[in-house]
């Protein structure tokens, strides 16, 4: 079968681009290897919010409901530029098929990133500032962080997605689309 290329919007951290808080380059050979299939958007919240590289670690603090991106060594709070970045970045984007995260990502972490209720050491696992808008705007999009890639039945579970999204965006007539499902009848079932 012939397939399209997706698009995915990655952070630029997993594609071994010195960006991360503690200026460390990062690679993860699953997001090397899907490279010459797929179009990446790249991204950096952080450093899009004006952040330098290295930079002191931010937080999640979360209290009475409202979630807070707290920088604790400078006493900054940079809630006001994530969001408004975020909102931008996401209102901006071509079509896309998916998106790949950094893991225990303050910005980025879909559901291990810690949450802090306070600046001491209680803290649970929750969503980063940036894929908390990915999943509100972007419900339907398959999303993964990288660190679950390790688990063979969510990597190909992804990968799927991302081709079969990709091929239904490229669909223009009802014979294309009876195609699509013919071609595709046990993977939309499973999915």
């Amino acid at each position: 079968m012939k397939f399209s290329r997706p698009t995915i919007v990655v952070s630029k951290c997993l594609l071994s681009e010195k960006c991360r808080y503690d200026a460390q380059i990062f690679s993860n050979h699953f997001i090397k290897e899907l490279e010459p299939f797929v179009n990446f958007i790249s991204i950096c919240p952080e450093m899009e919010i004006g952040l330098p590289v290295p930079r002191k670690p931010l937080v999640v603090v979360e209290k009475d409901s409202e979630k807070t991106f707290f920088q604790p060594e400078t006493n900054k709070d940079f809630t006001k530029e994530i969001n408004e970045f975020s909102e931008k970045f996401l209102n901006n984007l071509p079509e896309i098929q998916g998106f790949i995260l950094k893991n225990r990502s303050p910005s980025c972490g879909i559901n291990d990133a810690k949450i802090y209720s306070d600046m001491g050491k209680r803290h649970k696992k929750g969503t980063g500032m940036f894929a908390e808008k990915i999943l509100k705007k972007f419900p339907q999009i398959p999303t993964q962080d990288e660190g679950r890639f390790e688990n063979l039945a969510l990597r190909d579970s992804f990968f799927s997605k991302i081709f079969l999204f990709s091929s239904l965006s490229k669909i223009k007539t009802t014979e294309e689309l009876k195609k699509f499902h013919e071609e595709n009848k046990f993977l939309i079932k499973l999915y």
